[in-house]
């Protein structure tokens, strides 16, 4: 009885110093990944650097573990082991928790720039009950332009005194549910919610396809640390929705929810419009799969529940380009004609061929067997599984091979929704290749070549720096504040970056330099200095250069030769010039920076985010 006792009160110490042990090695490892980091997380900060303590306290612990209970140490592991492989999905749901933390921990909780400024200031009119902006200031102004000027990153004139959006509605109607939920910060807890979601998913669409749990579970995990993948979990923006919303569109189809699928899809269109090659594609399969009168066991018509959600997105699409922009056709991004070019196609097939490489390395390319050579493959549940998959990939890729041109490796984020996709196909192609010519060494060598991509995804995503993303975003709302105290309620701020974060945590007015005429400057900072509103100029450092190229040849101001007012010491440099003091000398001030002492999850909006007046 002693003995038994003995070991019921030991057993609650295993317990606590198992968990111990595994929380300060994951730790050790997330700090070692991403670099350290600071936040606030519910009104504490939270800060780490060093992956060296922790990981010492994990060895610590486990040098207790071992000698206080040799024996037990191999049944431990043996019993964890067995309960991540026995249960897949429940790993699974590990895996989409640690997305979920590190997108809340890590990622950018502040509206700046174009898109994350857009989609949020957007969310903020559809909880005010409108989507059209009053902004009569610019029909006041002297400038050819002035329209354009007074308009903020994100959005674009409107009909008569207005600003309109330019994104899509999608992302920013689901970001006002949030709000309403739960504040304010609710609209940059969507991309978290859903990137966990398209890790879950993942899962579930290799696990309908018929490929063994261990597969489905190794492609959700490869999902979770991809380059594109983790650096879009950090931006409040549409590209991870988009994603979870077509994955989650693709399950349902394949579980034979028709219904719901159909509302995915038109979710994902409403994000997306210009996807609209995607519904079309699952139609496709709908009506091949109707025509055949297979799976009696499930609804007999696919086609007439996805071709009702899919009108519903195109005619909500249609009315709100009308309603904003004069017509069903017209974008916020402007016509098809100028969005999609046949001459993109070669420059858009080499840079995204050369980033999926670099990002998934050439063994991405196992993915094409699943595809190429379906008698590997045990069948799926879904009938012409691969028309419904392959229709997903090359509608993206039809889309995005005519789009603009971009040079930089994160826009491989356009081609997040069929990331699942290709890397459930990815491991499904290997594991089956090893099952038949090497049954012996295929979990080694599958585990192996998963586990080297993981590495070489994390190890890609730090060295990009994706995890330092979201708190370099914090210059957005410190220089804000920083206006904000020290100017005037009246004055007018002179920048483009800026632009629509000035106007959303400082509610002053903002004129974009970039549709200032060139000759134009100086007329511009007298006119409303002469009218009582005192001009500003706000620069990034990467836009110094860019202001003079512009207005230095006739302008003494755009040579910006005189001192700062202000300066934002972050890797990217904040200043804040005050060309009234042209001729004046005057000292410079630093603008505090309070990102490094924790800062805020999430800085309220000011009365009136989005207009200017």
């Amino acid at each position: 009885m002693t003995v038994s006792g003995e070991r019921g009160a030991e057993r609650p110490l295993r317990a606590v110093l198992l968990v111990v042990a595994v929380a300060a090695a994951f730790w050790s490892v997330v700090v070692w990944f991403t670099g350290g980091f600071r936040t606030t997380w519910f009104g504490l900060r939270v800060s780490a650097s060093d992956p060296i303590r922790p990981l010492a306290i994990a060895c610590i612990v486990v040098a207790i573990y071992v000698w206080r209970w040799p024996r037990s140490v191999v049944d431990a592991g043996g019993a964890v082991g067995r309960v991540l492989v026995t249960r897949p999905p429940l790993t699974a749901g590990l895996l989409a928790l640690a997305v979920l933390a590190v997108a809340i921990g890590w990622g950018s909780t502040v509206a700046a720039g174009a898109d994350s400024y857009g989609y949020v200031s957007q969310a903020w009119l559809i909880r005010h009950g409108r989507i059209l902006e009053t902004q009569d200031i610019a029909s006041r102004m002297p400038w050819p332009f002035a329209q354009w000027m007074f308009t903020p990153l994100g959005y674009r004139p409107g009909p008569g005194d207005t600003i309109v959006p330019t994104y899509a509605l999608g992302l920013p109607l689901l970001m006002a549910g949030f709000q309403t939920l739960v504040g304010d910060c609710g609209a940059f807890l969507v991309v978290p919610i859903c990137a966990a979601l398209t890790v879950m998913l993942t899962y579930a669409l290799g696990r309908q396809l018929a490929a063994p749990p261990s597969v489905a579970l190794w492609a959700a995990a490869l999902v979770a640390t991809s380059p594109p993948f983790l650096y879009m979990v950090m931006w409040p923006m549409s590209d991870i929705p988009v994603a979870a919303a077509w994955t989650s569109a693709l399950v349902l189809v394949c579980a034979g929810r028709p219904w719901l699928a159909g509302i995915a899809m038109a979710l994902t269109t409403l994000m997306r419009p210009n996807l609209f090659l995607l519904p079309v594609s699952v139609l496709i399969w709908a009506a091949a799969r109707d025509w055949c009168r297979v799976s009696s066991d499930r609804p007999r018509r696919f086609v007439w529940p996805l071709a009702l959600g899919v009108c519903a997105g195109v005619l909500a699409i249609a009315a709100l380009n009308q309603h904003l922009y004069g017509s069903p056709l017209m974008s916020g991004y402007g016509a098809m004609s100028y969005l999609f070019d046949w001459r993109n196609v070669p420059a858009n097939a080499v840079l995204y061929g050369r980033w999926l490489f670099e990002a998934q390395t050439p063994t991405i390319v196992c993915a094409g067997l699943y595809f190429l050579a379906p008698k590997l493959f045990p069948p799926a549940d879904v009938p012409f599984a691969r028309l419904l998959l392959g229709g997903t990939v090359v509608a993206l890729l039809v889309s995005y091979f005519f789009y603009f041109v971009f040079d930089v490796w994160w826009y491989l984020r356009f081609l997040l929704p069929m990331w699942p996709i290709l890397l459930v196909a990815m491991v499904f192609s290997a594991d089956t290749v090893l099952r038949r010519w090497l049954p012996r060494l295929r979990p080694l060598a599958v585990s192996t070549l998963a586990i080297a991509l993981i590495a070489h995804g994390l190890r890609m995503s730090r060295e990009s720096r994706v995890f330092e993303l979201g708190e370099g975003e914090r210059r957005y709302v410190e220089a804000a504040r920083y206006v904000a105290v020290q100017t005037d309620p009246r004055s007018v701020i002179l920048c483009l970056q800026h632009s629509g974060s000035i106007r959303y945590y400082a509610n002053r007015a903002t004129v974009r330099y970039d549709w200032i005429d060139r000759a134009w400057l100086d007329r511009v900072v007298e006119y409303l200095q002469s009218n009582g509103r005192r001009p500003y100029i706000l620069l990034e450092d990467w836009e110094v250069d860019k202001f003079r190229d512009r207005f230095a040849a006739t302008s003494r101001i755009g040579r910006l030769d005189f001192r700062a007012a202000a300066v934002l010491e972050t890797p990217t440099k904040v200043a804040l010039y005050d060309p009234i003091l042209l001729d004046r000398t005057s000292e410079q001030v630093s603008m505090p920076d309070r990102t490094r002492k924790g800062g805020w999850p999430c800085a309220p909006p000011s009365e009136s985010p989005v207009a200017a007046h």
